[in-house]
């Protein structure tokens, strides 16, 4: 009967050599195949709340395909974001037309809604929006709200426009919520 050896022991310098090897591998394979470095994002889920998804990287970190609305024959561009990285949602509109001269004040803003048991039934409960005024005037670029968590909850995307610096209390348009 053949008797068994037992395998040869990896010494401290071998483990060390394979590790730098596997390394190496790793750009090589993702120079060859344009794999990107992973980005991260500044915060995640609740931790976004009300922050600008911008500077937190939430723009760049697992961006999902955006829903769109095109509003007032080809002006506005309007879309619902959301990061599966930082775990977050936000509204972003754009002037399409570039118009020129004085120009309404534009607002955006997210709604989050979630589900919930209210004295026996279940209904969809607006629990956060985050406005944001658009510094340009509303005459061209682009203006995204701050952010609102993604938490087994739905979110819609909406936009006004108004002569003052006070969001309007009506007139806002708004995409379909999301099913999340």
């Amino acid at each position: 009967m053949a008797q068994l050896e037992a395998p040869a022991r990896t010494t401290r310098r071998g483990r060390r050599v394979l590790a730098q090897v596997a390394t190496v591998l790793a750009i090589v394979l993702g120079v060859v195949l344009g794999v990107a470095a992973p980005s991260y994002a500044a915060c995640v889920g609740t931790a976004c709340d009300n922050k600008n998804p911008e500077t937190e990287g939430c723009s760049s970190n697992g961006l999902s395909t955006p829903r769109e609305s095109f509003l007032d024959s080809g002006k506005y561009t309007l879309q619902l974001r959301k990061s599966s990285g930082c775990r977050a949602a936000w509204a972003r509109v754009v002037r399409d037309d570039q118009a020129a001269g004085t120009c309404p004040v534009l607002f955006v803003r997210v709604e989050q809604q979630k589900y919930q048991n209210v004295d026996g039934s279940w209904y969809w409960v607006t629990v956060r929006v985050r406005n944001k005024a658009g510094s340009n005037g509303g005459c061209t670029g682009a203006t995204w709200s701050y952010m609102a968590p993604n938490e087994s909850d739905r979110h819609r995307a909406c936009f006004a426009t108004a002569w003052s610096t006070t969001p309007p209390s009506s007139g806002w348009r708004c995409t379909s919520y999301d099913a999340s």
